[in-house]
């Protein structure tokens, strides 16, 4: 369970970093302020309260990176990630704006 919580942290924070300030504007790519990505890809909320982000980072050369992040009730950062979303209810999926 700690490697996983831990993997799972990890690739998290690379995304964060990826998306606060290192990606690249594109002519494709919806951008906010900065010339960063306006989100960072998507979160579902299930039936039973699981959280499942999708998420999807751009860098500098092509650099791309995409993560599958699964947070259950009770779990550790289960309640940050919601408090994030405040929007999301039970069978819905919304589009995830970036931490800041």
């Amino acid at each position: 369970m700690a490697s996983r919580c831990r993997r799972l942290l990890v690739a998290l924070l690379s995304l964060i970093l990826l998306t606060s300030g290192a990606a690249v504007a594109r002519d494709d790519q919806a951008t906010g302020r900065e010339g960063k990505p306006d989100n960072i890809g998507a979160a579902t909320m299930l039936l039973n309260g699981t959280i499942v982000l999708d998420l999807r980072a751009e860098g500098p050369g092509g650099v791309i990176g995409d993560a599958r992040l699964t947070y259950r009730p009770g779990e550790p950062h289960y309640q940050v990630v919601r408090d994030h979303l405040p929007e999301l209810r039970p069978g819905m999926t919304v589009i995830e704006p970036p931490f800041d």
